[in-house]
This record gives C-alpha cells, structure tokens and sequence, in this order.
C-alpha cells in the first residue's frame, strides 16, 4: 500500500463519462485523462456480453434545446428546475399556441431487433405526457402517462400498426420525476424515432396551446434489449471511453487503432448482399449482444456445399487482411470461413469445431499468417484468419458448413434442416481483428482511441521517478509489426520515457532528451505472450532501470532526463492496448520496489 500513497497519479479504469478517464489520485480530478476516439465503438461488457458504448443511442441525452432534438410546435427551456441527480439541469417542454401535436424528438440508427426507450419526466402545468418509439415505416409504440391519477396506457398507432413485444414500466425518483419507458421489437428500417409529446387534460396529443404550458424532461435514453439499462448521459457519444471485460476480471480500458469493417452488412445474413448456395438463413437466435439478431445457417437437401458468401469486396494488394466471424454450434458442428473463390481445399481458409472450440484444419502458413479463438458467453467463439491476398481469386468472405474436420467435408447431402448459428463477420486492413464494428448497408470506420493528460509538470518526477503499466496482450493482436506505448513526453517526441511492446513479441524501453535517444533497453528476443503484464521504467540521473513481470530486464547508468509534462496511453500508431492500470512516481523507485511493482 506504500507504494500506491507514494504515487503521484493513478488510472484504474473504473470511473469515467464522455470525453474522461477518471484517476484514483490525485482525488481531486486534476488527473484526470481527456479521453477521445470521435466515432462509437462495441465492447464486452461484465455480463460477456458485446454491446455498443455508449448503452445510451441518444445523443444530447440532457440537452433537449440541442439541435440533435426536433421540436414541434414547442420549445426547450434549458435548465428549468433540478433533475432527478440533484443538478439544476433538467429541462421543460413548452408547448405553443397551434392546434397540432406539441413534442421534441430524435432519429437513431437501429437494427430490427429490441429496444427500449426512456425518459426521467416530472408534472407541472401539464400533467400527461406521451413517449413514443417509431421507426418511420412500419410502425409505433406509445406509453402514455397520467401523473394525477398514476396511470398508463400502452397503444400503438393503429394506422402503421405497433411494434411487437412491447412493454412498459415506471419507476418513482424522489422529488416528483418518474422514470417511464417502453420496450419492443422494431420493425422494418433503419431508423428509430424517440419522441415526447405534451397530452392535453383529456389525453389528447393534438390540442390547441396556450403557449406557457409544459413539463419536466431529462435522462433520454434508448439502448438495445428489453429493459431498461442504468442511465447514461451523452453528449455527441463519440468520445465515451470502453472498460472492457473480455476474458472476465475487473475490465480494462480498451484503446484500438482506427479500422474500418469492409463487410457492409455484417449480422443481416437475410440480406440480399449475402449469395446463398446450397443454403438459407432464418433469424431470431440470441446474439452475443444478448438480442435475438443473430441468424443460422441452414443448409439445404442437396448434395452440394452449403454457404453464404459474398465476393469481390476490395482490390487485392497483397496487404494484410483480417476475417473475423461469430460463430455457434447448432445440429451441424463445423463451420468454415474462406477467402478463396475455389471452396473445395484448405488454401487460405479455416474449419473451425463450434463443439469443442479449436480449428481443425491445417494451418498453411503459405497463405494463411494467424488465426485465433476467442471464447464469450452462451458457447459462442469468435474466430478470425489473417491474410496476405495477390489477386483477385482471394477478395471474398465465404461462410459455409463442413461434415468433416476439415474442408473435404463442405459437400455433402444435406438434410434441409440443420445448420450452424453466425453473427458479426468482419473484414479488416490489418494484421490482426480488432472489436466489432457493425455495419448495416455501407463500410464503417471506427476511429483511433486516445487517453491522455498533459499539463501535469507538477505529477511528473522533473529529476526522477517512475512509470508503470498494468496491460493486458489480447490473442488477436500478437500479429504484424505495429508496436504500442505508455509514456510521458512534453508534448512532442524530444522529451520521452516510453514502455513499449511489439506485435511480434519484442519489448523496448527508450528515452528522449531534447530530441536525442539517451536510453535504448531493446529486447528483441523477449518473447511477450497473450495475458496480462507489467511494465516499470524508473529513471534518474546516470541510473535508468527497466522491469518487466518482476524481473530486471535492463539498466542504463549514463543517461540524462528529459523535462515531461504528459502522460499518454496510446499512440497513434496501429496498436491496441487493454490498460489495467497506469501509474506516475514522481521518484525512482527502489529495485526491489519495482520488482514487487511488477510481480504477476
């Protein structure tokens, strides 16, 4: 525990909102990490399930008079009374004096799977109110609430019929508000409209105003499933930092290079992008988001191979891709992912044993670079090949069933009735798969994450001190020849302490002073491995000392020490970090501190 009052900063990635990474000291938020990444992103969360972050589809969840929010024949009194956290935030809906409907409203892209939406509302001159969940084209579900007799009524439009499966529950918050949602399965569309409506003393919604009446709004929230989830505000919900749980234990802050899905529609197997041969595909099973969207591959009663595909998805360059799917056992056992045209040898593809959770097919290293499992909940596994494409016979994502081990097995007569359960396929620029990112219609990029704090001179040893890093390897990324690091600078690349790991398995302790390298510990042979690891570099005048899992792995005695003022947990530079803890000293610590630091 010394150690850890010793300290000048500490990032346990156990707090945080939009735009910040909290840090457990110093207490007063001056530690605090600017975190951004500008694009949303998916993670597995302590359920093991995967889930967009933010849980929270609304942007300007608390900020109605933003532009994200249509008004209708209302407006927005920004802050009107105290909201249900006690912050003098909570908003009111103002209805005007036309005779028409009086709301304010969002468009969310969302899938044809369940959603529920919620709103935090309080009485005032208007004690009725409407929530309202459309996707623009096949329908509604509306909850309407009455605050004087505490009543609901859940309806859909009649006109373009109702979601199915809904539901609706309330919630009492101190002071008046309620917390309302509905819950349903959308329809067709990719457009998910979130509403609130002011009703009239009857419960009408299209009434005449007066112009000053209203009521209390805050907290919107709609994220996929049945229920419900813990409310989480938004603002443009581009910089909302991942705490991910993939493999259990506490969760770490994930922080991934910018990648982008080639694959247009990656869980919409129905959809007309997908060739199916030999084979159909049904949905409504259970995901490893948790929502009933994902679909099985069934094959058919010919004596044929049994597939979805679809080709011809980038322009071969010999570069690196990454092919990456979800996959489940149903009656059928083996499924194969393929990247080649020509689906009856084992070039450049992968059978995998949906069963016991291993690849059985050979690997050729010719064509084939790596492959990897990745165990989630529910017997799920996502698998993933990596490989360098020359032409044009190898630009295709083929999914398909095996009766055999390996691909002497992909025909068959099949019986018309069993098959194999798929989600998520990705197709990456890369050497190694990277979180889901999904897609519905077009390629979607999933820009590079970033953790840092600068201006912190005073956290930062100026003559010594010390830098470490609890990290976890993910399987997927000990591929290629990117590198990641952990260091503090001042702003530029002159002034650097760095601890640094290399795809390849190699780790890198340097220095900067004034642009010139003044430490270089380079262990080439090191031989890093997928699971957790922990770094320190300690540093003073003439007396650099670098460990690595509590052990000694290098020493410089005649280096000076830069002048830093930033800590930084990511680089730009096409890695990915899983960042369990990061710690400043602003002294050299002892070498048995540091190997007790760094002890697994």
């Amino acid at each position: 525990m010394s150690l850890y009052t010793d300290a000048s900063l500490i990032m346990y990635p156990s707090g945080y909102k939009e735009d910040k990474i909290y840090s457990l000291k110093p207490t007063d938020g001056s530690g605090d990490l600017t975190f951004t990444r500008a694009s949303t992103a998916t993670r597995v969360n302590a359920e093991g399930l995967i889930e967009t972050s933010p849980v929270n589809l609304v942007q300007y969840s608390e900020e109605f008079d933003n532009a994200a929010w249509t008004k209708s024949n209302a407006s927005i009194s920004a802050n009107a009374t105290t909201a249900p956290n006690g912050t003098a935030t909570a908003d009111k809906l103002i209805e005007n004096t036309v005779n028409n409907n009086h709301y304010a409203a969002q468009n969310v892209t969302a899938e044809n799977i369940a959603y529920t939406y919620s709103l935090y509302v309080k009485a005032d001159t208007r004690t009725r109110v409407r929530v309202q969940m459309s996707d623009l084209t096949t329908g509604d579900i509306r909850l309407d609430y009455n605050f004087t007799t505490d009543t609901s009524v859940l309806n859909g439009s009649g006109s373009r019929g109702s979601w199915s499966s809904s539901s609706f529950t309330k919630t009492d918050i101190l002071g008046g508000w309620v917390r309302i949602s509905i819950s349903g399965i959308k329809g067709a569309g990719s457009v998910a409209s979130c509403s609130v409506f002011l009703l009239d003393n009857s419960g009408n919604s299209s009434y005449t105003g007066n112009g000053t009446s209203g009521l209390f709004i805050y907290g919107a929230q709609l994220n996929q499933g049945a229920t419900a989830k813990t409310y989480f505000p938004t603002t443009d919900r581009l910089n909302v930092p991942r705490i991910d749980y993939t493999g259990g234990g506490c969760g770490s802050l994930l922080l991934e290079k910018q990648s982008t899905n080639l694959v247009t529609y990656s869980s919409e197997f129905s959809n007309a992008y997908w060739t199916k041969s030999g084979a159909s595909v049904t949905s409504g099973f259970t995901s490893p988001d948790g929502t009933a969207n994902a679909f099985k591959l069934v094959e058919d009663s010919s004596l044929s191979s049994h597939y979805a595909a679809v080709g011809n998805i980038f322009t071969a360059d010999g570069s690196l891709r990454a092919w990456s799917l979800f996959v489940k056992e149903g009656e059928r056992r083996y499924i194969f992912i393929t990247n080649v045209n020509t689906i009856n040898n084992d070039i450049n593809c992968v059978v995998f044993d949906t069963r016991n959770g291993v690849f059985t097919n050979t690997n050729d290293p010719t064509y084939i670079v790596t492959r990897n499992v990745q165990a989630l909940e529910n017997g799920w596994y996502r698998i993933d090949f990596t490989s360098a494409v020359n032409s044009a016979a190898y630009d295709n994502f083929f999914i398909g069933i095996s009766s055999t081990s390996n691909m002497s097995g992909v025909s068959y007569q099949g019986d018309g009735t069993s098959g194999v359960y798929i989600y998520g396929a990705q197709l990456e620029n890369g050497s190694y798969s990277t979180s889901l990112i999904n897609t519905s219609g077009t390629a979607v990029t999933r820009l590079a994450d970033s953790a840092s704090k600068t201006g912190i001179s005073s956290l930062i040893g100026q003559t010594q001190g010390t830098l470490f890093c609890d990290f976890n390897v993910l399987p997927s990324t000990l591929a290629g020849s990117y590198y990641v690091e952990t260091f503090l600078n001042d702003g530029t690349s002159n002034n650097k302490v760095a601890l640094t790991y290399y795809a390849d398995g190699r780790i890198q302790f340097v220095a900067f002073a004034s642009g010139s390298l003044v430490v270089n510990i380079d262990l080439p042979s090191y031989g890093l491995t997928v699971g957790k690891h922990k770094f320190a570099f300690a540093y003073k005048l003439n007396d650099y000392v670098a460990y690595a899992d509590g052990a000694l792995v290098g020493t410089d005695t005649s280096a000076t020490v830069p002048s830093m003022s930033a800590l930084n947990l990511y680089d730009t530079i096409g890695g990915t970090h899983a960042i369990n803890q990061a710690i400043v000293f602003p002294t050299r610590l002892s070498n048995a501190e540091l190997a007790t630091l760094t002890t697994l």
